[in-house]
């Protein structure tokens, strides 16, 4: 699979986010709890949302399917769950390089569940993937 130059610099930037905001996750739960920390999360969405709305008027985007709206829901209640506990998890653990590790494990699950739920195909590479992140947590962990 050959990538556009514009799509590998979307995938690298977001990659980079993604890490940067677990990095970031650590050292806010180092100053203050979990559950303060999703008070600032909160508000953060919050300032967001006139620019999404913003964004969907621009791209004349219409309609909202009540399916699509439960699953966004249920995406954001699971992943701030998922914030929360691994906050509590870094906040008590004296190793947290190893909670965000192990938290990285989370697209080996969402495969899992396409497979299983969506009838996606269970690929080789996607089967040597998942085994090459473990391979790496293995490796990251060892002592």
């Amino acid at each position: 699979m050959i990538l556009h130059p514009n799509v590998l610099t979307l995938l690298l930037s977001s990659i980079l986010l993604f890490g940067t905001s677990a990095f970031f996750r650590k050292l806010a739960v180092d100053r203050i709890h979990p559950y303060q920390l999703q008070i600032v999360a909160g508000a953060v969405y919050a300032l967001e949302v006139p620019i999404w709305i913003y964004l969907i008027n621009k791209n004349g985007i219409t309609g909202w399917d009540i399916k699509g709206i439960i699953w966004g829901a249920l995406c954001l209640v699971f992943g701030i769950i998922a914030v929360v506990i691994q906050g509590v998890l870094l906040k008590s653990s004296d190793d947290p390089g190893t909670i965000v590790m192990l938290v990285s494990m989370s697209p080996a699950v969402t495969m899992l569940l396409t497979v299983l739920f969506l009838d996606e195909q269970l690929t080789l590479n996607k089967l040597v993937a998942s085994a090459l992140m473990l391979a790496g947590l293995l490796v990251f962990n060892w002592r």
